[in-house]
């Protein structure tokens, strides 16, 4: 099979942080443990491009996500054909929320959902938490858009 009928791209973005492709490489690598390899080129101070060379990484990748690098948030879009990585938005981030004290009857996927879209976009609910005996406790995966401001108690 060509490799690159396997290969997908990731591109993110990170704030105020030059750092060498290199170290990055070697320190994700070594966290990721890619099944084919990966290898990250440098577009620009703040844009490096991730290539990914097996569907199972890019999902592993993701699923797991949201990743960081000497404490600065990677902000990461899976690239399709035609996206130009300079360009791409990197605005939204993915990231499991543990919400905790809920009563008795607050754990259907329904308040999950309200839950979700009140904190950022709802994108899926874990429903092993429920079913695991934790009681009062909901792990939802939201999608944040890093440009606004989180939302707190009045």
């Amino acid at each position: 099979m060509d490799v690159e009928q396997n290969m997908a791209d990731l591109s993110h973005g990170m704030r105020r942080m030059r750092c060498c492709s290199w170290s990055m490489q070697t320190t994700l690598t070594n966290i990721w443990h890619s099944i084919e390899g990966i290898s990250i080129s440098n577009k620009n101070e703040r844009r490096y491009l991730f290539r990914l060379y097996h569907t199972v990484d890019v999902k592993i990748i993701k699923v797991e996500g949201p990743w960081n690098f000497n404490s600065h948030l990677l902000i990461m879009h899976q690239l399709k054909d035609g996206d130009e990585p300079m360009v791409v938005p990197l605005f939204t981030v993915d990231f499991w929320v543990l919400i905790h004290d809920l009563p008795d009857g607050f754990m259907p996927e329904m308040v999950a959902k309200q839950l979700g879209n009140f904190i950022g976009v709802f994108l899926e609910y874990d429903v092993k938490v429920v079913s695991l005996g934790y009681k009062g406790i909901m792990r939802v995966r939201v999608r944040l858009d890093i440009r606004k401001l989180l939302k707190c108690e009045q």
